[in-house]
């Protein structure tokens, strides 16, 4: 590989101002020097080979800044709480929720679905798109629906973010119950 020390100069100069810029990003910067200079332009993979075989990485390593007023910094889970296992329930009113994603004539359609454990009572609502409101519009539809006096006890769902927010707080309010299942287990629900 012959590249003029020109290029490579120019190459460090950049990674040192802007240590997690590509390869990619660096070709075009890099075509336009090499045009003022009068030098025949490199490739992509040269780019590479030159940040490589150079060990041009400036980039600091270790922790990256964590922000405590991010949105889920606050929102600790508690791990203990969740199902570990699936529920044995012995009267009605413990539900299990979760969504799918069906493809229909090419349109993505959204299915959540609920089942009380003991009754085998299966409710399912299609939406055009995922999110916590949509959560919220299906639990009250179910509670319309269910028809069984004591009415949920416990919602039991997987870790989804459209079972955070707003579907979150209503159960609180209402003073149901919300398990989670421990993530990547399905099975569990």
């Amino acid at each position: 590989m012959e590249v003029s020390n020109g290029v490579i100069e120019f190459v460090r100069n950049i990674r040192k101002e802007h240590p997690r810029l590509g390869k990619e990003k660096i070709k075009p910067l890099l075509d336009e020097y090499c045009k003022e200079i009068g030098v025949k332009t490199v490739s992509v993979s040269t780019i590479g080979k030159i940040i490589k075989r150079y060990d041009m990485f400036y980039a600091k390593t270790g922790r990256c800044y964590h922000n405590p007023n991010s949105k889920w910094a606050n929102k600790k889970r508690d791990y203990k709480s969740k199902v570990k296992k699936s529920p044995r329930e012995k009267e009605p009113g413990y539900i299990e929720i979760d969504s799918i994603i069906k493809f229909i004539d090419g349109i993505r359609v959204y299915i959540i679905n609920a089942i009380d454990i003991k009754t085998k009572f299966v409710f399912s609502q299609a939406y055009r798109s995922l999110s916590s409101n949509n959560a919220l519009d299906f639990f009250k539809k179910l509670e319309i629906v269910y028809p069984y006096e004591k009415g949920i006890r416990v919602v039991q769902t997987d870790n989804g973010s459209e079972f955070m927010g707003a579907f979150d707080k209503y159960l609180n309010d209402r003073g149901i119950e919300h398990r989670f299942i421990y993530p990547r287990n399905p099975k569990i629900n």
